[in-house]
């Protein structure tokens, strides 16, 4: 079992799954607070520094450094069986990241990709940010949530401009295949601004002829199923009055789908 140690701890564990004893220990630079990502041989976990770091699944030791300048936070890196690493670690770096997990160094290792906001606000804002999920691979494809956030001065206060948004990316390309909208929240209160950078996760589910992103979004209380191929919805529930929106990621187990 691998886990982070979390606030305030600066720590990789590696644990046996049977005794609990641990196996190996290692200090990091930085908090960090996303979910390892492990393959057959390593360990990728991203940091408050911005980094993202493999490590041997055996002895710990440390095998590379990735670096953004994203604060990452909840932002955990997804890892596919073809060897490639992706992942947004949001705050001020508006990017997907792609990487090779063998060496991200070496020549055609790395790639990025800026996520583009077609609905962004054109008047005057003192700053703007990013929160993101681990994305998640569809077919050939990536697809990542993100949350823009854009923070103004107005009438003698602080107002908040929000909007999330689906990209479905081609990393063969690096290019957006096609993005959505899934909510927007304008307000000067900053208790109703999602906390922890933070978006819930997208999933995709296969009924074995079609394949179908199941999203959530922590601006409103609604689910929505999403043809992979086009983008367009295919169902939604909305849970008519609730304040919040979703935290988690929705999860598929004995033919339902769950989400808070």
């Amino acid at each position: 079992v691998f886990l982070n140690g979390g606030f305030p701890a600066r720590q990789l564990r590696c644990l046996d799954l049977h005794s609990g004893a641990i196996h190996w220990t290692r200090e990091l630079p930085q908090l960090s607070y996303a979910s390892p990502a492990v393959t057959d041989s390593l360990v990728v976990l991203g940091a408050n520094d911005g980094a993202y770091r493999g490590f041997s699944r055996e002895t710990g030791d440390l095998v590379w450094t990735y670096a953004t300048y994203g604060d990452v936070l909840l932002c955990a890196a997804c890892v596919t069986d073809s060897g490639w690493a992706y992942a947004v670690p949001g705050g001020d770096d508006f990017r997907l990241h792609g990487w090779q997990v063998a060496d991200p160094q070496q020549v055609d290792g790395s790639w990025t990709l800026t996520l583009a906001d077609p609905d962004a606000p054109t008047d005057y804002i003192l700053g703007k940010q990013l929160a993101g999920a681990a994305p998640t691979l569809s077919g050939d494809a990536v697809a990542c949530l993100v949350r823009f956030q854009y923070n103004y001065w107005r009438n003698g206060s602080y107002a908040y401009v929000l909007h999330e948004r689906l990209f479905l990316v081609d990393p063969a390309t690096q290019q957006v295949r096609w993005s959505v909208q899934l909510g927007t929240l304008e307000t000067t209160n900053l208790h109703e601004v999602p906390a922890l950078g933070h978006c819930p996760g997208p999933i995709t589910i296969s009924d074995g002829s079609r394949s179908y992103l199941v999203v959530s979004t922590s601006l409103q209380a609604e689910l929505r199923f999403l043809d992979v191929q086009a983008g367009t919805q295919l169902a939604s529930f909305l849970k008519v009055g609730a304040q919040w929106g979703a935290a988690a990621s929705p999860a598929v187990a004995n033919g339902l789908c769950f989400a808070n």
